[in-house]
């Protein structure tokens, strides 16, 4: 066993995202419990950075908000094209400086 009890977390979502959120775990045979810890343990293995998500989460108001419209939007779409991820590509590629 571990050596530290079980940590329950709370954090909230936009409802439209939780709504998207059963429909995951559903088509994975999970709960929403099952499926958001099997996503954490995913994270915490894999170890790599949340550039663009993390980045519109930690900065908060409009730019989490259109994060999670953009995501919400793209739901189900076979391709991305126009996802929030792309736009932001997009946009750092603009700012960056020209060689």
């Amino acid at each position: 066993m571990f050596s530290e009890k079980r940590k329950i977390i709370w954090f909230s979502i936009p409802g439209e995202a939780f709504e998207i959120l059963e429909k995951r775990a559903a088509a994975e045979g999970m709960t929403v419990r099952q499926h958001v810890e099997s996503t954490v343990g995913y994270d915490l293995w894999a170890e790599k950075p949340h550039w663009l998500s993390g980045q519109a989460i930690r900065a908060g108001g409009e730019e989490a908000e259109r994060f999670w419209r953009e995501v919400i939007a793209d739901f189900g779409k076979p391709n991305k094209t126009g996802s929030y991820f792309e736009h932001r590509a997009a946009e750092f590629l603009r700012a960056s400086p020209e060689e």
